[in-house]
């Protein structure tokens, strides 16, 4: 599960910084469940939501995409609502933000943030 964790965690990671992060979650979370049923990790029935709480070794892929898709919204202007109202609220203040500014402070913090949540996963499915 290491290996679905580090590829989840990049892929999300990636996504996210294009596309809002509560969609993307919700939407990964249905494709991460279906990967464990259809590659025969898990039975079908697990799909149910009436089904109750899930393995503890899933629990790294979930962590990984909550991280990646948290993170990846970080690094661009459009990747989190947050980042869209601190610009707007830049540009009423006279500093105006563009997209290749906000990406050259996003992107590298992002970036050190994808490597230390990356140790963290890491450790957490090589530990749990």
């Amino acid at each position: 599960m290491i290996l679905v964790s580090m590829v989840i965690f990049v892929l999300t990671f990636a996504i996210s910084t294009v596309v809002a992060n509560i969609p993307l979650v919700l939407a990964m979370t249905l494709v991460v469940k279906g990967y464990f049923v259809v590659g025969g990790f898990l039975p079908e029935r697990a799909l149910d939501p009436a089904t109750g709480a899930w393995p503890a070794w899933t629990l790294p892929v979930f962590i990984a995409m909550t991280f990646g898709t948290t993170l990846g919204g970080g690094a661009t202007m459009v990747g989190d609502s947050s980042n869209m109202v601190a610009c707007g609220t830049c540009a009423r203040a006279g500093e105006r933000v563009t997209f290749r500014r906000f990406l050259t402070i996003g992107v590298p913090i992002s970036l050190v943030q994808l490597v230390v949540a990356g140790l963290y996963v890491l450790a957490f499915a090589w530990l749990g």
